[in-house]
């Protein structure tokens, strides 16, 4: 019985690969595929865990009530901290705030503003893109639904935006009729209003 000895210079056959290895490696490259295309759908689900997404409504829903009850120190309270949104004091009282605009002065009143029995039919919308805010849809008291804008600060939800506030009209000034001068030397009688001056009529002659 002859010995035969391996020649070195020959390569060992390869080890095929099994079906279920290629299977695995195709799952990968998939899951790869699919974390990029859906890494927005994604991120914006790992968000919305983290946020309070129930924050926005429930705020806007205090603040209106506050504005029910003419509690201003609540109101102020859910307004990011450098807001541009002041008191509007009417007589000495509170009535609302207003904010200076390029469209001038906006005032928003508590009659206005404030809805008219139980505070619901809110509606809530997020913008995930940047900076996250929601978009709150409220009625007003004149029964309109008017937007808020939210976003949170330190993971409290305040609001940054209002809508539905009016122009402010400026005070009507009540203006002075003024009295024609009188005619030197006694001129000419003005004409009576609605018609001429009346005339002496002239005696008949002889």
């Amino acid at each position: 019985m002859s010995n035969t000895t391996p020649n070195p210079s020959q390569a060992p056959p390869k080890k095929r690969r099994s079906y279920k290895e290629y299977i695995i490696v195709l799952i990968i490259i998939g899951g790869i595929f699919g974390a990029a295309m859906y890494q927005e759908q994604i991120t914006n689900y790992v968000t919305m865990q983290r946020l309070d997404a129930e924050g926005p409504p429930r705020q806007i829903k205090t603040f209106l009530t506050a504005l029910q009850k003419g509690d201003q120190a609540t109101a102020d309270a859910l307004f990011e901290p450098q807001t541009s949104y002041k008191p509007l004091m009417e007589g000495g009282k509170w009535n609302g705030y207003f904010i200076i605009s390029q469209a001038g002065k906006m005032v928003f009143t508590l009659p206005e503003s404030a809805p008219k029995g139980e505070v619901g039919n809110l509606k809530t919308e997020f913008n995930l893109n940047g900076k996250v805010s929601a978009l709150v849809t409220a009625p007003d008291g004149r029964g309109k639904m008017v937007d808020f804008r939210l976003e949170s600060f330190d993971g409290i939800w305040k609001i940054t935006e209002m809508r539905g506030g009016r122009p402010d009209k400026p005070a009507s000034k009540t203006v002075k009729k003024m009295t024609p001068p009188p005619v030197p030397g006694g001129g000419p009688k003005r004409p009576a209003p609605g018609g001429a001056p009346k005339t002496a009529p002239k005696p008949a002659q002889p």
